[in-house]
């Protein structure tokens, strides 16, 4: 009698510990559950709410089996876990594009970017994964690089008036347009003589 009892003790404390162990799980993955829908704004419904009453879960027959509330959360959260991904993956292009953006704007590195306060605002991509959220990301990204864009069509345009003004100078030297040096010399050489008629 105390050996079966002693084998009933243990399978008890067997099943205690799984249940324990699942209770734990099932605490996490909700934890998990409501802080994505939150992010998302998801009007989630608990999805083992929805579940029907199984008699023989407890002593008392009353609640959810352990089992059946842990397959129902998770197979949930799986799919909130696929939203999640491509909300997060979409904002942190938009940050990319961003902080690139903003480095080539005033000439630093990225890390550079990600310091600088003004950009802290951008920083959290975790908190706010609402489609809303996403286009406001999207926007700034479009913002930022139309200036870079704009900024460098304003550098190319200087550069190009540059490379005209010294090809002017090039081709009418100011010694010649000031009469300071003889013109025979601006159109011969030096001595005004001919280089053709020399070599001749």
């Amino acid at each position: 009698v105390e050996k079966i009892a002693s084998i009933c003790d243990d399978k008890i404390n067997e099943e205690q510990g799984l249940a324990d162990q699942f209770s734990k799980e099932i605490e996490l993955l909700r934890e998990e559950w409501e802080s994505s829908c939150r992010a998302l704004q998801l009007g989630e419904v608990d999805p083992v709410a929805s579940l029907k009453r199984d008699p023989s879960a407890t002593a008392m027959g009353e609640g959810v089996s352990l089992q059946c509330e842990y397959e129902a959360i998770l197979r949930r959260l799986e799919n909130i876990r696929s939203v999640k991904a491509a909300a997060l993956e979409d904002l942190e292009d938009s940050k990319r594009r961003i902080y690139e953006a903003y480095a080539a704007l005033h000439g630093c590195s990225m890390d550079e970017a990600a310091r600088s306060g003004e950009l802290e605002v951008w920083s959290d991509i975790e908190t706010d994964l609402t489609e809303q959220q996403r286009e406001v990301f999207r926007s700034k990204a479009c913002e930022y690089e139309e200036s870079v864009s704009s900024r460098t069509k304003a550098v190319v345009s200087l550069m190009l008036e540059c490379q005209s003004l010294i090809r002017e100078l090039e081709i009418v030297p100011p010694s010649c347009v000031d009469g300071g040096v003889d013109g025979d010399y601006c159109a011969h050489g030096p001595g005004g003589v001919d280089e053709v008629g020399r070599s001749e």
